[in-house]
């Protein structure tokens, strides 16, 4: 079958159904001043400058003491897990103050996530963030210390998110490993048969034992699209950005999300993954079992980046080029990488 038919086939069955990844009407920068305007009392310097995302609305706001990053939801996106994702930005924020986190900018009413009519288009929920400084680590060739750096980064964050709780974060999302099996319907999208072969570990390694792996929240997306480092800085990370994937689950499957993409398409596929688990074992160590499945989970983040972004990109073909912007990538890191 060809693409087009099995994505058609997969949106008929409902197994993957999630309204968040449906096309929708995109807010244009004049609305976006407006509410930058009206709803926050926010004057920009010049208009608003869209930036590309996945499932929202984001700009970038310059004013004139500030900068800022507006974000507007996708309109089936439940306000629950707006909030959740903002919750767990200020606990990690409170829990371990100098983490480099964003800041929340309320509403002139003093909202957080007001919501807004917009016309044409269900109520959608907004929030206004500070810009952190800094350069994706896509655009950076970290060296082993760097990358050890990441790791510590990305273990206190899990830390400052260990006890934190919110009634929305069980909810269902497609990108946590916990749910790859609902991608299974996805594998003919992968022509390589290599997505098949990490299906097979899952079932005869993984699912066995599951049970023994810890489950806490975690912000589960430390890619190279949303952590932010500075080459000069000492502390070389700048910023972790999108809570959007903020979620109840494997503790390992968030240290994956950042393993996936330092994962080397030709040669040793785990010398700059290995940095990372360096640094994140420093602060936070891990257990037996999440050393042993680190691998696999990796390459089911892989897989998973793969099949969703097939997916996506059929679905939304208007968003197609941001959407398969890694699956050349990262079908190359899934062909090196051995678990």
């Amino acid at each position: 079958m060809d693409t087009a038919t099995i994505v058609d086939e997969v949106q008929r069955s409902g197994l993957l159904h999630d309204a968040s990844y449906t096309p929708f009407a995109r807010v244009t920068p004049e609305q976006a001043l407006s509410v930058v305007q009206t709803v926050f009392g926010i004057e920009p310097v010049g208009e608003p400058v869209r930036l590309a995302t996945e499932r929202d609305d984001t700009f970038r706001v310059h004013a004139s003491d500030e900068t800022y990053l507006l974000k507007i939801a996708h309109p089936s996106d439940d306000p629950a897990d707006i909030d959740l994702q903002m919750a767990a930005l200020a606990h990690a924020s409170h829990a371990d103050p100098t983490l480099p986190l964003q800041g929340v900018v309320p509403a002139q009413d003093g909202s957080i996530t007001p919501r807004l009519a917009l016309p044409d288009s269900p109520a959608r929920v907004a929030r206004m963030l500070t810009y952190l400084p800094g350069a994706l680590l896509r655009s950076s060739a970290p060296t082993p210390g760097r990358l050890q750096i990441c790791g510590q980064v990305q273990a206190r964050l899990a830390l400052a998110l260990a006890d934190f709780e919110h009634p929305a974060a069980g909810r269902h999302l497609l990108f946590d490993l916990k749910n790859f099996e609902d991608l299974r319907a996805l594998l003919p999208l992968d022509q390589s048969g290599r997505s098949d072969q990490v299906f097979t570990w899952y079932d005869e390694v993984l699912v066995p034992r599951i049970p023994d792996l810890p489950v806490q929240v975690v912000h589960s997306d430390f890619g190279l699209d949303n952590v932010l480092v500075d080459d000069t800085s000492p502390g070389y990370v700048t910023g972790i950005l999108d809570w959007g994937d903020v979620v109840r689950t494997w503790r390992a499957a968030d240290l994956a999300s950042g393993l996936a993409a330092q994962v080397a398409d030709t040669g040793p596929a785990w010398a700059r993954p290995a940095e990372i688990v360096s640094g994140y074992q420093s602060v936070c160590p891990l257990t037996q079992a999440e050393l042993e499945l680190l691998p696999g989970l990796v390459a089911m983040r892989l897989t998973q980046r793969i099949l969703m972004a097939e997916w996506l990109s059929a679905s939304m073909p208007s968003n197609a080029e941001y959407l398969r912007r890694n699956v050349v990538s990262s079908s190359r890191q899934l062909t090196n990488l051995s678990f």
